[in-house]
C-alpha cells in the first residue's frame, strides 16, 4: 500500500515560503553591510529543492537547482554577490514564488520571466569571476582534494509516511559526491510481522567528494530529528582498511536504538521554541466556543447568586470565581494564539524598497525596529497593502533626489524608518522619513480647488494634511508608474478604519513627514462602555470614548431645524441619539436629556456626544459577526452575549455617524464652519475640529 504524499504538499509550499523571505534577508543584508551569511541563503534555497523533489514540484526543483548552483559558486568564492548578481538572484526568487503560487492554485505558471531568470543564473556560472574574468593563485579556491565520509544512516521506522525518501537522499548525495552503498538488512523481520508503513532497511554509504561535511549533512535535513545519522571523515586511511573497519561495526550499529547522532555539533538541537501549523479556521473555532464558555459562566454564576444563599454557599460561589479565572486565562491564551510578530509584515518592504529606490535613481537606508511587536493576524494582513502605499509614496513623493539632497544641505542617502511599539491597548506603526515633507499650502490651494474647501476657511495644519486622503487627491507635478495619481491614500484611510484603527500625520517642510497608525491588538474582542437605551444594551468601543456627561437642558440647542448641538467645554458638538439612531418595536428610551447621560466619542478627529439612558460600565467582549448571524445592519459592527444571557450590540461609530449625516441631509463638517455667540459665551473653535455652528444657525435655533 503506497502513501499519499499529497497531504503534505501544503505544508511543504507554507514552508518553502518561509524560506523564500530568509533567502530575500539574507541577500538583502548581504548587499546593505557586505557581509553574505553564504551558508544560510544556501541552506534556504538547498531546502525548497530537497523538499520540492521530495514532493513531486520538478519545476520548482529544477529551477531552484540552478540558483543553488550560482550561491555554490559563491560559497567557493568564484562568483561575488555584486548588485547585478544579488538582483538577478532576487529576481529568482519572484519565480519561485510564482511557481509556488501556480502550484498552490493548479495551474499553469508565468514562465517567460522564469526563462529570462534562467539564462541569467546560466551566464553566472560561465563567468563574472572575482578580479579579472578568472582565478588566480591568490583568489582562486583553494583544492583541498577529495575527503572520505562514512555515513551510517538508520531511519526511522516510520519515516516514508512523513513523505520521506532514502532513495531521494542517495540522489542528492549522489550530485555531489560518489556513492558506495550497503544496505543491512539486520533488522528486517518475518514477512508475518511486516508492517508495510515502517522501514526495517538501514545504510552504510561511503562517500568521496571534494564538497564540506556541512554540504553533505544538509541532504538529511528533514530526517535528522527522527532518524540516527552518524558522520565519519577519514584522512590518509587505506580504503581496503576502511572496508574492513566497516564490516566488523556493522553488527554493533545496527544494535543501536534509534535517535540522533551525528558528531558535528551544527546539527544538535536547538533551544528555539516549536511550533505546528494550525488551520486559522480552526483558532477562530476554538475562540468561538471559549467565548460561549465565558458567557456561560457568567450565566451560571447570575443564576446561583439569585436562587441560593450567599453567606452559607461561599464555597461554591469561590469555585466559580475560580471556574471564572481559569476560563479568562484560557480565552487569553486561545487569543494569542492568533497573535503573529509584525515582521511577518515588515519582511516584504526591504525588497520593495530597494527595488523602487532603483527605480528612481534615489539611496535609501530602510530602518526598521526588531518587527516583534505583535498583532492579531488579520490585521497583520489587512494592514500590510496600507503600509505598503504609505513607503512606496514615502520614497517617490518624500526622498528627494540625490542632487537635491546635497543642494538642501542633507546627506545625498535618504532615510526611511518603519518602527511598530505598544501604546495603551493599541498597536501604533509610524513610517517615518527624513524627505521635503508636505506643503500645506499647495494642499490646501489644491483642496479649494477641488471644492473640498472654502479658501476662507480657517483650518490647522493637521486637517489641511488629511485632505491627501480624499479620492483623486494629489498635489503631484508629474505621475508616474511608481505614484502621483492621486489613487490609493483614500483606500489606505478607509482600510485602516475598517481595522477600527486611525491614521495621523506630522509633517515639516523640508525636514520630513510621519504617518503613525494606530491599530487594536485584535478584532475579535472590543474594549467597551455598557449603556442601556430602553430595553437594548449597546457596547460604545474604549478606544473612542473621551468622557461621558450629565447634560443641562439649556446646553442644547437645535440647529437645521432638526440637528442637535451640545455645549461643552466652549464649543458645540453634535449630539446623536441612540434612540433615534436604532428604533425597536418598544422604541422604548428616555425623552428627557436631563434624566440620561451624553459620551462624548471621536471619530476621525471630530468630537460627537451619543445620548444613552443610562451607564451600565466598562467590559471586554467577543464580537459576533451579524452578517454570519443576522443580517448586516448599518451602524452596527457586531453583537455579543452578556453574561445574563442578552444580546448586547456594538455600535460602529463611523457607521452610526455616517447614517445620521444622511438621513438628517446634514454633514458634521458643515455645522461649525464660523465662530457664533450664544447665551453670553464666546465660543472657540477646538484647534482640531471644525464643527461650530454659525451665528445664523444658532440664531434660527431654539432651545429645548
Amino acid at each position: 500500500m503506497s502513501i499519499d504524499i499529497s497531504q503534505f504538499h501544503e505544508t511543504f509550499l507554507e514552508e518553502a515560503c518561509e524560506h523564500l523571505r530568509d533567502f530575500e534577508t539574507g541577500l538583502l543584508d548581504a548587499e546593505t553591510t557586505g557581509e553574505a551569511d553564504l551558508d544560510s541563503i544556501f541552506r534556504a534555497a538547498h531546502s525548497i529543492k530537497g523538499g520540492a523533489g521530495t514532493f513531486g514540484f520538478d519545476e520548482i526543483a529544477n529551477f531552484t537547482h540552478v540558483v543553488e548552483s550560482v550561491l555554490q559558486n559563491a560559497r567557493d568564492g568564484i562568483l561575488t554577490l555584486n548588485e547585478k548578481v544579488v538582483t538577478e538572484l532576487l529576481r529568482s526568487i519572484d519565480v519561485i514564488s510564482e511557481l509556488i503560487q501556480a502550484a498552490k492554485e493548479s495551474r499553469d505558471p508565468n514562465i517567460q520571466i522564469r526563462d529570462e531568470v534562467y539564462e541569467s543564473l546560466s551566464a553566472f556560472m560561465g563567468g563574472n569571476i572575482k578580479s579579472e574574468d578568472k582565478p588566480t593563485q591568490e583568489n582562486k579556491p583553494k583544492n583541498e582534494g577529495f575527503s572520505l565520509f562514512n555515513v551510517d544512516f538508520i531511519p526511522d521506522p516510520h519515516m516514508a509516511q512523513t513523505g520521506n525518501d532514502t532513495l531521494n537522499i542517495i540522489r542528492e548525495l549522489q550530485e555531489i559526491a560518489t556513492v558506495k552503498i550497503t544496505c543491512r538488512i539486520d533488522n528486517v523481520p518475518l514477512l508475518h510481522e511486516m508492517n508495510e508503513h515502517e522501514i526495517y532497511l538501514s545504510w552504510l554509504l561511503e562517500l568521496e567528494t571534494s564538497s564540506p561535511q556541512e554540504l553533505l549533512e544538509e541532504a538529511f535535513m528533514f530526517v535528522e530529528d527522527d532518524s540516527t545519522i552518524t558522520f565519519t571523515k577519514i584522512a590518509n586511511v587505506d580504503i581496503e582498511k576502511v572496508e574492513n573497519d566497516l564490516a566488523e561495526d556493522k553488527a554493533e550499529k545496527s544494535k543501536k536504538p534509534t535517535g540522533v547522532k551525528q558528531n558535528k555539533p551544527a546539527h544538535a538541537a536547538k533551544a528555539e521554541t516549536a511550533f505546528i501549523r494550525v488551520a486559522v479556521d480552526k483558532v477562530d473555532a476554538l475562540i468561538n466556543m471559549v467565548g460561549e464558555l465565558v458567557t456561560n459562566n457568567a450565566m451560571l454564576e447570575l443564576q446561583v447568586k439569585k436562587s441560593i444563599d450567599i453567606e452559607e454557599n461561599q464555597k461554591m460561589l469561590s469555585a466559580i470565581d475560580h471556574m471564572n479565572s481559569h476560563t479568562r486565562n484560557l480565552q487569553e491564551s486561545i487569543m494569542a494564539i492568533r497573535m503573529m510578530p509584525l515582521e511577518f509584515a515588515f519582511s516584504r518592504f526591504p525588497r520593495m524598497v530597494r527595488d523602487t529606490a532603483q527605480k528612481l535613481n534615489k539611496k535609501i537606508n530602510f530602518i526598521t525596529n526588531d518587527g516583534q511587536t505583535e498583532l492579531d493576524r488579520t490585521v497583520i494582513e489587512k494592514i500590510s497593502d496600507p503600509l505598503n502605499h504609505l513607503i512606496r509614496n514615502a520614497i517617490d513623493h518624500g526622498i528627494e533626489s540625490p542632487e537635491d539632497r546635497l543642494a538642501a544641505g542633507k546627506v545625498e542617502e535618504g532615510r526611511i524608518e518603519l518602527v511598530a511599539f505598544y501604546r495603551g491597548g493599541n498597536v501604533v506603526i509610524d513610517i517615518i522619513d527624513d524627505g521635503k515633507g508636505l506643503d500645506s499650502e499647495a494642499i490646501f490651494k489644491k483642496a479649494v480647488d477641488k471644492g473640498l474647501v472654502d479658501a476662507n476657511a480657517h483650518l490647522t495644519e493637521s486637517d489641511i494634511f488629511k485632505f491627501i486622503f480624499h479620492n483623486g487627491f494629489s498635489t503631484a507635478q508629474a505621475v508616474t508608474d511608481v505614484s502621483g495619481r492621486g489613487v490609493g491614500m483614500d483606500v489606505v484611510a478607509k482600510n485602516i478604519k475598517a481595522l477600527n484603527g486611525s491614521i495621523e500625520i506630522s509633517s515639516e517642510k523640508g525636514q520630513g513627514t510621519k504617518f503613525s497608525i494606530s491599530l487594536p491588538l485584535t478584532l475579535a474582542i472590543v474594549d467597551g462602555m455598557a449603556t442601556k437605551v430602553g430595553d437594548q444594551t449597546y457596547i460604545i468601543p474604549l478606544l473612542n470614548i473621551v468622557e461621558s456627561i450629565k447634560p443641562q437642558k439649556d446646553k442644547i440647542k437645535t440647529v437645521n431645524d432638526n440637528v442637535e448641538v451640545l455645549f461643552i467645554r466652549g464649543e458645540y458638538i453634535p449630539l446623536l441619539r441612540l434612540k433615534k439612531s436604532f428604533t425597536t418595536e418598544s422604541n422604548k428610551g428616555l425623552t428627557s436629556i436631563t434624566e440620561g447621560s451624553a459620551i462624548i466619542v471621536e471619530v476621525e478627529s471630530v468630537k460627537v456626544a451619543l445620548f444613552v439612558d443610562e451607564l451600565l460600565g466598562q467590559l471586554q467582549v467577543v464580537i459576533k459577526n451579524l452578517e454570519d448571524n443576522y443580517k448586516p445592519v448599518e451602524g452596527l459592527s457586531g453583537a455579543t452575549i452578556l453574561g445574563d444571557g442578552t444580546v448586547a450590540l456594538i455600535v460602529d461609530l463611523q457607521g452610526l455617524v455616517n447614517m445620521s449625516q444622511r438621513l438628517n441631509k446634514f454633514k458634521l463638517k458643515e455645522i461649525g464652519k464660523h465662530h457664533f455667540y450664544g447665551e453670553n459665551h464666546e465660543v472657540q473653535t477646538h484647534e482640531t475640529e471644525s464643527l461650530i455652528p454659525s451665528s445664523q444657525q444658532l440664531q434660527e435655533s431654539e432651545t429645548l
